[in-house]
């Protein structure tokens, strides 16, 4: 059995937020670690409402986007959605 993953847009968004290199690596991988065990907890519908709280908290805290600069990504992660 395969380990459950986050909700794949909510870890879109978050690896836009981040930034690239090591430290942004480092904290999807350990959000997605905690995610497991939540879904393990207490089921995946939790797990996943779980991991788009850290989404908003750890992505949009940690970068705190500038407005133009927020826009430029709502506008990327809109052209990503419509291509796949």
């Amino acid at each position: 059995m395969t380990a459950p993953r986050p909700p794949r847009l909510a870890e879109r968004i978050l690896r836009r937020l981040l930034p690239d290199g090591p430290d942004g690596k480092t904290i999807v991988g350990d959000l997605h670690e905690e995610f497991v065990g939540v879904a393990s907890r207490r089921g995946l519908w939790q797990a996943s409402l779980w991991y788009w709280s850290q989404v908003v908290s750890t992505g949009f805290g940690y970068s705190r986007p500038g407005r133009a600069a927020f826009e430029r990504r709502l506008q990327d992660l809109r052209d990503s959605s419509s291509t796949t």
